[in-house]
């Protein structure tokens, strides 16, 4: 085998391997499973895409995966800058974002109040 043939059928293992690390769907198990955090919002962005991110006193950001396609807007949470709320999401590992500085919220809560749930 030549050089060149031993170094595409590396690329093609690593590839393989490191694949569905990096594109691995985000895990819908149960509201059960999700990991639960207090956490106080000090901004609130809305992206292009429709995703919404919240930014925290600890500058970790939670977002809801195409919230206005689920017929949410920033609009709806500017009120709880400021607030602490709770924010549950699944743990997941994902080569995208390792030190997981971004998470996917399945569940926002005021309190007892549900503002947001993936699960209906």
């Amino acid at each position: 085998m030549s050089a060149k043939t031993i170094k595409l059928i590396l690329i093609g293992v690593v590839t393989i391997i490191i694949f569905p690390f990096i594109f691995s769907p985000v895990p819908h198990k149960g509201v059960e499973y999700l990991t639960e955090v207090q956490a106080i919002p000090t901004r609130i962005h809305q992206s292009e895409s429709g995703d919404i991110f919240f930014t925290t006193e600890e500058n970790t950001r939670y977002y809801i995966n195409r919230a206005v396609d689920r017929g949410v807007t920033k609009d709806d949470f500017v009120s709880f800058i400021g607030k602490t709320l709770t924010f549950a999401y699944p743990e997941y590992f994902t080569l995208l974002d390792p030190s997981s500085r971004s998470r996917h919220t399945c569940v926002i809560k005021f309190g007892e109040t549900t503002l947001f749930s993936e699960y209906k």
